[in-house]
């Protein structure tokens, strides 16, 4: 997601898993990045997670709250329900390519903070 308020937006990644997990969910987290970084997507994966992304905007404007927030945030930034238009039509024009070079360009695991939540007493 993106900060329509800062320069720098974060990356969110989010697993559950049971305690006695967490080191393999680690291990093939951190395989899975490299991979990403290394080969890059498919064209049918960068499609579907277009598709994805495009669905979540349209549903996301069709709640009342959420629609609520961004015309305030429009209001408060003097833009208009146009610049989501052009949000939404650049991210179904991008490509592969495109994808994989801002991923190698922005994403950096050197630089990931981690942080865990839960019960973690062993049954």
């Amino acid at each position: 997601d993106w900060s329509s308020f800062e320069p720098n937006s974060m990356w969110i990644a989010r697993t559950i898993h049971a305690p006695r997990d967490r080191d393999r969910v680690e291990q093939v987290f951190a395989e899975e990045v490299q991979r990403a970084l290394r080969d890059g997507f498919a064209a049918d994966e960068v499609e579907a997670a277009k598709q994805a992304l495009l669905s979540r905007r349209r549903l996301n404007r069709a709640q009342d709250d959420v629609l609520a927030s961004v015309l305030a945030n429009n209001l408060y930034l003097g833009r208009t329900m146009a610049v989501s238009q052009q949000v939404d039509d650049a991210i179904a024009a991008l490509t592969p390519q495109q994808v994989d070079a801002a991923l190698r360009r922005y994403l950096a695991p050197e630089r990931f903070a981690q942080a865990l939540a839960g019960d973690f007493r062993q049954p």
